[in-house]
């Protein structure tokens, strides 16, 4: 497809997306509160800047950054990045947690919607709630969850188990946070999940998820401790897992040398 061809694309899928937001707003502009639009040309001039803009952005995405942020999350679980050969120790991976902190922090700062809601919020609370320090809070909190992500992939563990714990820390801010400043507390971490942040985000896992795909080339020494996904409902080391292969392989051949 040419390049016309995609920037056509987008822009009927961004259309496409809008529509229902503009229609709801005009509903109820025209049928509830029964008034015309105070000016129609600007807001059709408007209107079309934004679906201008929101479609060369998502196109810029497409062609520049999503490319970039896989081409360095595949580099960065290579294992001669790493440094060893198809390592399993999470402690070997100390770039990439620092890859996934810095991409889920600027990201955060970055999205449009969060910049939004951080200007809004100064506006209402008489500059009491500050722009930048709004911003700042909500980043910090989407690359230390993004960089937990990445953890839990590295080792394998169960998920449920970070949810669990995410939600009695967020139970417990809630019960000492001033009221006032819950609500704006909730809708900044909802509007983390938007156009700049969420595909970015998204593109991490998977080449994270490839690496435990790779064979291994070098064993862990003993005193090692490896994370490896569960069986049975107990963690397993490396060396469990070979001494299991290389039985198997032994009643193996004892069985073909029988017959």
């Amino acid at each position: 497809m040419t390049g016309l061809g995609i920037a056509l694309e987008v822009l009927l899928g961004t259309i496409r997306d809008v529509l229902p937001i503009a229609t709801i707003l005009l509903v109820f502009q025209f049928v509830i509160l029964r008034r015309a639009l105070p000016n129609p040309r600007g807001i059709a001039i408007g209107f079309a800047y934004v679906l201008l803009g929101l479609s060369l952005f998502l196109i810029g995405l497409e062609e520049a950054l999503f490319p970039i942020g896989r081409l360095m999350a595949s580099q960065l679980t290579h294992p001669e990045i790493v440094g060893v050969a198809a390592s399993t120790d999470w402690r070997d991976f100390g770039w990439i947690y620092a890859f996934a902190f810095a991409m889920g922090f600027s990201t955060t700062i970055a999205e449009p919607a969060l910049i939004a809601v951080a200007i809004k919020a100064s506006e209402l609370s008489a500059g009491s709630v500050r722009t930048w320090g709004l911003r700042i809070a909500v980043a910090i909190g989407v690359a230390v969850g993004l960089t937990l992500g990445v953890f839990r992939i590295i080792i394998g563990a169960p998920i449920h188990w970070f949810i669990i714990c995410g939600y009695i820390v967020v139970t417990i801010q809630t019960m000492f946070a001033p009221r006032s400043i819950v609500p704006l507390a909730y809708d900044s971490g909802g509007v983390t999940t938007s156009t700049v942040t969420v595909p970015i985000v998204a593109a991490l896992p998977a080449c994270f998820r490839s690496w435990r795909s790779w064979p291994m080339r070098r064993l862990p020494s003993t005193a090692t401790r490896i994370a490896h996904p569960r069986q049975r409902g107990t963690w397993v080391s490396m060396h469990q897992l070979v001494a299991k292969k290389e039985k198997k392989h032994e009643i193996q051949t004892r069985h073909c040398l029988s017959q």
